[in-house]
């Protein structure tokens, strides 16, 4: 067993009675601290979002990829991706199909329930977004996020 072997350590969450493995290596992943915190967003097949119930337990965090949903009962998006920021889910947004040259585009964004934005939090979401533009070789405006959406 790779947990008496020493290769793996187990860990709980508080509230959920199963608990949970990580690689030894891999343990500083546990420590929390951060001195400023990052927003990523995740792709609708991102291993951390397989689990949908786990994700619902750990971060009260509801999501379905409505891809292959109905237009009329889809409650976000066609291709809806989650927002991190620091260990929490913040928000979730559509973009606009990336077009060759055509700058980047947010068609929505939805904040999630309760969370409050702060200058470091939407500085941290404009660098995010443009890091994203980058990556997809789309143009991006600058300070997009406070330009083009407001909570």
């Amino acid at each position: 067993m790779l947990y008496k072997k020493g290769e793996i350590q187990r860990f709980y969450v508080l509230g959920i009675n199963v608990p949970f493995y990580i690689a030894k290596e891999d343990e500083k992943f546990l420590e929390l601290k951060e001195k400023k915190k990052k927003v990523k967003f995740l792709a609708p097949l991102d291993n951390m979002l397989w689990d949908r119930n786990m994700i619902a337990k750990i971060f009260d965090f509801e999501y379905r990829w409505e891809v292959y949903t109905p237009v009329a009962k889809r409650k976000y998006g066609y291709y809806v991706l989650p927002v991190i920021y620091g260990n929490q889910f913040i928000a979730r947004f559509e973009a606009e199909k990336v077009i060759s040259n055509a700058p980047f585009k947010i068609r929505n964004w939805w904040w999630e329930p309760g969370i409050k934005t702060t200058n470091e939090m939407l500085d941290a979401i404009n660098i995010a977004i443009g890091e994203f533009a980058e990556y997809l070789e789309a143009p991006c405006l600058q300070n997009y996020f406070d330009t083009i959406i407001k909570k």
